[in-house]
């Protein structure tokens, strides 16, 4: 279908609906540039508010397919008070979307994070599994770029269960590529000697995944989706060592994002096949792929790309034995690297702070409701209260027999990882006996708000003993949950506990077990030991079963 230039004067028509007519036009020849400028034109010439909200969709549809991620940052912020009232909850629901997957890889880690949770909380109340699945790949994108791809996993699986359910084959498609991705970026934060056998591993699922959302492209994938899938692909197989077959990928996926205009993937498509490059020692040709990107766009290149450049011209430098130069490069990339790290961490702590918020709405809402049916209220209260601790607000024992049972099944049933964690406070009795129990009992206080703060709201937590404490954590492997138990053994070790009582010290022990076997009993006999353990090696430490 023909339609006007945008700059000749005779044929162009300044109608919004005609702009609009031949945007859509211009996105069916592939003419995104163009799509795009006419979609602005009917953007700022439109009154009519549906036609506004239609050149909106459109002008960020071309943006996100164009890698122009901070200005469909910016006019999605502009027109979101417009775009939250219209009644098509389709391209609203894709709107969103591409602004959180943009804002997420600028580096906006607030807005998207925001825009995440309100595209999820939409997504379940609407019930549509293709929809949450994709609004659960887009939270998962955010917490990658905040430099978890692991919890990034963990999201995108539950993502994947919806889509496999009952998303349709777009969705399950997207998925998959999306979990190729965000394993992929783990993979680069595990290799080069920080935990080789972890690496593996998660270069084995990343190719899992890839292999499975390249063979749907081939039937039903677009060309915009094949440059990614085959992207990703391309880039495990090399990681692989596996050349001859990565490289007819990676060229045919260059070429593509080259054809389409989509920028952002052709910079990361070149970065890894310099990598290729430099596993044939070609550094020469490393310095000639990626130099035009160094010197005349890499203002534009997104940052996770721009670090993967910078290392691979130091590689590339050093093996030329320009010194100066791989200085230059590995200078430029530790300061990208700081700059994201001290972006993610502030983004991390405003996270909690909207999570804390989330949850008082919640709860008050939830009183709200709760008093307006007071003999269900009564009910509910004493079943809570016999679950509950008294001191410190935790599960009781009773909690714990009811709740970790079912945990276990499921983790049996889904085949996934549980860790079973015991905590107990070192010299306990010294503390009460020394200071009375008065501060004893704002030390269980203190702790448990401690283990609250750093667990997810889907962990068991309990008191299951004077100075003993239990937390389960479902799907979770053995390193993660290390790294749990690490951080509150650290947390409490540093907690100012002279605000309670001058000279207070407190520390804990903690024991920890995994599922399988999914045996409540065993598993508590393999924690108790790896907790006798941690006391006998001097306490203050974390053992693993």
């Amino acid at each position: 279908m023909p339609y006007p230039h945008p700059d000749d004067p005779v044929a162009f028509s300044p109608d919004p609906a005609s702009l609009l007519e031949a945007a859509t036009a211009a996105v069916s020849d592939g003419e995104l540039t163009r799509a795009l400028a006419l979609a602005q034109q009917a953007l700022d010439a439109a009154g009519d508010r549906a036609l506004r909200l239609q050149a909106a969709h459109r002008c960020a549809f071309c943006l996100f397919r164009l890698g122009r991620l901070e200005e469909l940052v910016v006019l999605f912020a502009r027109c979101w008070p417009e775009l939250r009232a219209s009644a098509n909850q389709h391209d609203l629901d894709e709107c969103l979307r591409w602004a959180v997957l943009a804002a997420s890889e600028t580096g906006r880690h607030a807005e998207a994070m925001a825009w995440a949770v309100e595209g999820v909380e939409r997504a379940r109340s609407g019930e549509r599994s293709a929809h949450l699945a994709l609004s659960l790949n887009a939270m998962g994108a955010c917490y990658e770029r905040m430099g978890d791809p692991w919890q990034a996993e963990r999201i995108m699986l539950e993502a994947l269960s919806h889509a496999r359910l009952d998303g349709g084959a777009q969705a399950l498609m997207i998925t998959l590529n999306n979990l190729a991705a965000v394993t992929i970026g783990a993979y680069h934060l595990l290799r080069d000697g920080i935990d080789e056998a972890d690496a593996t591993a998660t270069l084995d699922r990343a190719a899992g995944y890839a292999r499975e959302a390249a063979a749907m492209a081939a039937l039903t994938g677009e060309p915009f989706h094949r440059v990614f899938i085959e992207g990703n692909l391309g880039e495990v197989l090399l990681h692989q060592r596996r050349l001859d077959e990565a490289q007819p990928l990676l060229d045919r996926a260059l070429a593509a994002a080259e054809q389409g205009g989509h920028q952002a993937q052709v910079w990361r498509i070149r970065c890894t096949l310099a990598e290729g490059d430099l596993q044939t020692d070609q550094a020469a040709r490393v310095l000639a792929r990626l130099q035009p990107m160094a010197t005349e766009a890499l203002d534009q290149v997104p940052a996770a790309t721009r670090i993967r450049l910078h290392h691979a011209m130091y590689r590339a430098c050093k093996l030329l034995g320009d010194t100066p130069a791989a200085l230059r490069h590995h200078e430029a990339g530790e300061q990208l690297l700081r700059r994201r790290m001290a972006q993610q961490l502030r983004a991390q702590s405003a996270l909690l702070v909207t999570r804390t918020e989330a949850e008082l709405s919640r709860l008050q809402a939830e009183r709200a409701r709760l008093e307006a049916q007071i003999e269900r209220a009564r009910a509910a209260e004493l079943a809570v209260r016999a679950s509950q601790d008294a001191l410190t607000g935790l599960g009781n024992r009773r909690y714990l027999d009811e709740q970790l049972p079912r945990l276990l099944r499921q983790a049996e049933q889904q085949r996934s990882e549980l860790a079973l964690v015991l905590i107990d406070i070192d010299h306990f009795k010294s503390i009460n006996d020394r200071f009375g129990h008065r501060v004893g009992d704002r030390v269980l206080v203190e702790l448990a708000q401690r283990l609250r703060q750093g667990t997810r709201s889907a962990d068991l937590i309990a008191r299951i003993g004077g100075e003993e404490f239990l937390v389960a954590l479902p799907e979770t492997d053995l390193h993660r949950a290390t790294e749990v138990c690490e951080r509150l053994r650290e947390q409490v070790e540093h907690t100012d506990w002279g605000q309670h009582q001058a000279g207070l010290r407190v520390t804990v022990s903690v024991g920890l077990a995994m599922a399988p076997p999914h045996d409540m009993a065993a598993l508590f006999d393999q924690a108790d030991r790896a907790l006798y353990r941690a006391k006998q090696a001097g306490r203050n430490r974390v053992r693993a079963g």
